[in-house]
């Protein structure tokens, strides 16, 4: 008895149902020239920024250092923060040359050998 047709590479029997549509369209992505991974990389970061904020407003809020200073100034910079995301698109284009994941990487790698560093200085 033979094995069904594979559609990934490498994996027998697999069906045809078993190659995503995230898969094919980060498969045109490269092909194009799109490095797909930057994207995910965008959408990575920004999922963590928006969970952090997140946190440290609760946070803030239940140790009681949410004042009416604070609020005033939050709505006072909102504006600042929606023309910010309404030029994020187009400046993305404009300025994005595909070093933008090289430098994610350094600063994060930089950041994780400080902290390594730190914490070692910290025990001696």
């Amino acid at each position: 008895m033979n094995p069904p047709a594979s559609s990934v590479p490498g994996v027998p029997g697999t069906p045809p149902s078993a190659a995503s549509s995230e898969v094919l369209s980060a498969a045109a992505d490269a092909a194009a020239g799109h490095d797909p991974l930057d994207e995910v990389l965008r959408q990575i970061v920004g999922g963590y920024f928006v969970l952090g904020s997140v946190t440290s407003i609760i946070a803030l809020a239940a140790a009681g250092q949410v004042t009416g200073e604070s609020l005033a100034r939050t709505v006072l910079l909102t504006p600042f923060l929606l023309i910010g995301f309404a030029l994020s698109g187009p400046a993305r284009r404009l300025l994005d040359n595909g070093w933008t994941r090289g430098a994610v990487l350094a600063v994060s790698a930089a950041s994780g050998v400080l902290l390594i560093g730190r914490v070692l200085l910290s025990r001696g």
